[in-house]
């Protein structure tokens, strides 16, 4: 059992660990002007308050508090008051994980964590202490956040880019529509091309048409040179390019497999199209046509299935 001790001389490494905690969320607070925290969790964040308080005042109280236990030597009081504030951390942490990490949070709660892993050495006598269960739950929490981080800002890898993209566009060389796709939209500086490998037959294809563009080929001459290029052979399908196009490539299909449900192409439009699409359809007194059947399936034309390859529609 482990034996508390109920008063204490100042704590110099916790007052100090608060003390920068307090720094960190009142710069915060106040709109700090270097560019820290740079995730979509940030900005949804940022300005987030609790009864009309904002959570970085919030945590600069808290911070304040601490290092006034810290101060006066209650390290008993301290370590309940820090584990009451790293549960309701590990509660932000729990909804960052599920929404959008917030770099900016988590340095915060790791101040949080240190400060009562400080608190919690100098409220017990016995050594050596026992594992925090709550210090655990409080890593993997945080290790969970930091792997989202970094698979954020990874992102998806464009073959070939726009400076300014309109459109992705989301195709692998071997789907039909998705040929007639890269043909269309060839050449346009507006749209930026990600190429998805549906299996292994597609990475020397995409990797001859990244060399082809490299070179200085639109997308549609890299597409037909790379259908007229002979395979790779086994060996050079593991090279170390290869291997981190495939890193590549696995990235692309994952946000193309969540955002499409599997379906190529997946075209993506930042913004409204050029085309009105909100403007009212004429009201016109004829009567209309007779429908058409289209030339595969039988529906009418305006039902036909757009062009695609994957999903419930069989690739060629």
């Amino acid at each position: 059992m482990l034996h508390a001790a109920p008063t204490k001389g100042f704590m110099p490494v916790a007052f100090l660990l608060s003390l920068l905690g307090a720094a960190f969320t009142l710069w915060s607070a106040w709109g700090n002007a270097i560019a820290l925290c740079f995730t979509a969790g940030c900005t949804i964040y940022q300005d987030s308050s609790i009864a009309g308080v904002s959570i970085w005042w919030l945590g600069a109280i808290a911070f304040s508090l601490l290092g006034l236990l810290a101060i006066v030597g209650r390290p008993v009081l301290a370590f309940t008051v820090s584990s009451v504030a790293l549960w309701l951390d590990c509660f932000l942490l729990l909804l960052l994980a599920l929404t959008a990490p917030c770099v900016a949070c988590l340095i915060a709660g790791t101040f949080f964590a240190l400060v009562y892993a400080s608190f919690r050495s100098a409220a017990h006598v016995k050594r050596p202490l026992a594992r925090s269960w709550l210090l655990m739950f409080w890593a993997l929490l945080l290790l969970t956040n930091l792997i989202n981080v970094a698979r954020t800002e990874m992102g998806t890898w464009a073959i070939q880019a726009a400076a300014s993209p309109n459109t992705r566009f989301y195709f692998s060389p071997t789907c039909a529509a998705c040929q007639d796709g890269v043909r269309a939209l060839s050449g346009r500086t507006d749209v930026s091309f990600y190429a998805v490998a549906k299996n292994d037959q597609d990475i020397p294809l995409i990797a001859s048409m990244k060399h082809a563009v490299q070179q200085g080929a639109s997308m549609a001459e890299a597409l037909k040179s790379a259908l007229e290029t002979p395979a790779l052979d086994a060996v050079n399908l593991y090279t170390p390019d290869m291997l981190l196009l495939r890193f590549a490539l696995l990235r692309n299909a994952s946000y193309a497999l969540n955002a499409g449900g599997g379906i190529l192409p997946l075209v993506e439009h930042l913004g409204l199209p050029q085309e009105n699409i909100f403007r009212a359809p004429r009201v016109e007194r004829k009567s209309p046509p007779a429908p058409r059947a289209s030339d595969a399936g039988g529906l009418p034309a305006e039902l036909e299935a757009p062009a695609q390859c994957g999903g419930t529609v069989p690739c060629p």
